[in-house]
C-alpha cells in the first residue's frame, strides 16, 4: 500500500542500507530488512478488509469492488477495524494506494456506523485525508476528487453542523483553500490540514459549551420561578426583566459546572 515503490525495503529501513558493513554484518542485516519486510508485507493477513485495500493496486476495479463486497457482505463490521500494529483503518491503506479508488471509499463508508471512522488518527496522528493529499503518485486531476468526498463526509459535514453561519463559512472556505487547490494540497499539507481540524474542533468545543452554560442558566430561571407559587414557570420566566436574568446567569454555577465538564469535552476532541 505504499505507492508505486519497486523496493520497498528501502522504504522501511534507508538508513541501514546505506552504512557500510562488513560481509557478515551485512547478511545480518540483509536478514533483518527482508524480515521486517515480510513482517510489513503480510501485518494485514487478518484483516480482510485492510487485505483488500492493500492488494487492490493488483486488480481491476471491477474485481477490486467485487471483493470488497463479497468480504463486507460477511463481516460488515471489519471496515471498522484498527490495525493495532500502526493503528490504521482500511480507510489510511486506501489512501496510501497508487490507485485510491473512489468507488471502493464509497462502498466502505456505506458500512461504517459514523463517518469519524474516515478520518481516525493512526499511531503517527496521520489520517486518511494527510495521505491523499500527500500522495503524489496520483496525478491531482484524479485526487482532488477523492480528496473533495472525503473532505465533504468528514469535515464539510461535521462544518455543516454548526449552529453560526459565520463559522461554516470559516470552517468550508479554509478547507476548501487547503483541500482543493494543487498547490496547498501539496505544499504544507499537514499544517494545512491540522489547521483546518483545529478551527473545526474548536469552534464545536466553543458550541458545546455555549449550549451547556444556556442550559444551565436556563435551569436557575427555572428554579428561581417555582419559589413563587403565584405563577406558573413559563409565566414567572416572561416577568424577569434583564437585570435579573443577567443576574441568574451569573449565579447559575456554570462556572463550577464547566471547567469539571471540559477536560472530558476535550478528550471527545
Amino acid at each position: 500500500p505504499f505507492g508505486a515503490c519497486q523496493r520497498p525495503q528501502e522504504l522501511f529501513c534507508p538508513e541501514l542500507l546505506s552504512h557500510d558493513f562488513d560481509n557478515g554484518d551485512r547478511q545480518l542485516v540483509s536478514k533483518t530488512v527482508a524480515s521486517y519486510h515480510n513482517a510489513m508485507t503480510n501485518r494485514f493477513r487478518n484483516c480482510s478488509v485492510h487485505d483488500i485495500c492493500a492488494e487492490q493496486t493488483y486488480l481491476s476495479a471491477e474485481m477490486a469492488l467485487g471483493e470488497l463486497k463479497t468480504v463486507l457482505a460477511q463481516l460488515p463490521n471489519a471496515v471498522e477495524r484498527v490495525d493495532h500494529s500502526v493503528g490504521m483503518t482500511p480507510f489510511h491503506i486506501l489512501a496510501l494506494s497508487s490507485k485510491p479508488r473512489i468507488c471502493l471509499f464509497q462502498e466502505m463508508q456505506q458500512f461504517c456506523s459514523r463517518n469519524s471512522i474516515m478520518e481516525l488518527e493512526d499511531k503517527t496522528g496521520s489520517r486518511p485525508i494527510h495521505y491523499l493529499c500527500l500522495n503524489t503518485s496520483v496525478p491531482f486531476a484524479e485526487r482532488s476528487i477523492v480528496i473533495e468526498y472525503l473532505a465533504q463526509m468528514t469535515i464539510f459535514a461535521r462544518a455543516a453542523e454548526l449552529g453560526l453561519k459565520e463559522w461554516r463559512q470559516i470552517v468550508t472556505t479554509k478547507a476548501e483553500e487547503s483541500l482543493l487547490r494543487e498547490a496547498t494540497c501539496i505544499e504544507g499539507s499537514r499544517e494545512n490540514i491540522d489547521e483546518v481540524y483545529g478551527i473545526l474542533e474548536r469552534y464545536e468545543l466553543m458550541e458545546k459549551l455555549s449550549l451547556l452554560e444556556l442550559k444551565v442558566w436556563h435551569w436557575r430561571l427555572k428554579a428561581e420561578s417555582q419559589l413563587d407559587g403565584t405563577f406558573s414557570p413559563s409565566e414567572k420566566r416572561k416577568k424577569f426583566n434583564l437585570d435579573e436574568r443577567h443576574t441568574a446567569r451569573v449565579n447559575c454555577g456554570s462556572n463550577v459546572i464547566i471547567s469539571n465538564v471540559l477536560p472530558f469535552l476535550r478528550q471527545q476532541q
